[in-house]
This record gives C-alpha cells, sequence and structure tokens, in this order.
C-alpha cells in the first residue's frame, strides 16, 4: 500500500490532479482525485473569488493581505 501511495505521488500531475491525506487520530485516508470537472489552478481561482462566502465577519481587505500560493512555481 506504501509502495502504491509513494508511486502516485511522485507521478501525478498537480495541475491536472489532486492528492489528500486525511489523519484523524490512528487512522489515515488517502485520496487520488483525478479526471476532475475543472482543474486545481481553475478551482483556487473560484474559491479566491469567492472567499468571503466561505468566511463570514472576515473582510476582502483582510483576504488580500494573506499569502498566496502561486501554482505555477510548483514542480
Amino acid at each position: 500500500m506504501i509502495t502504491h501511495i509513494l508511486e502516485v505521488v511522485d507521478n501525478y500531475a498537480p495541475t491536472t490532479e489532486v492528492i489528500l491525506l486525511l489523519e484523524s487520530f490512528d487512522q489515515a485516508t488517502f485520496f487520488y482525485l483525478k479526471n476532475l470537472p475543472i482543474t486545481p489552478p481553475q478551482y483556487y481561482e473560484q474559491v479566491r473569488k469567492t472567499w468571503d462566502q466561505f468566511q463570514p465577519g472576515v473582510s476582502a481587505r483582510q483576504d488580500e493581505q494573506r499569502p498566496r500560493v502561486d501554482l505555477n512555481q510548483i514542480n
């Protein structure tokens, strides 16, 4: 199982696929999402543009001060 996870992590395409590892106490769940309806960068932009909907009480100005992730720099 670990070998399979390492192989996926080594070979996934971050601009078109997503890997999630969720841990809860002594259990971990691994998700490898591919063939997505939109790319991760497109999803990021949609969430960023509507971030205020997800953060009640947080103004857009505060959001502008948050660090940005440049997806073009991810190898």
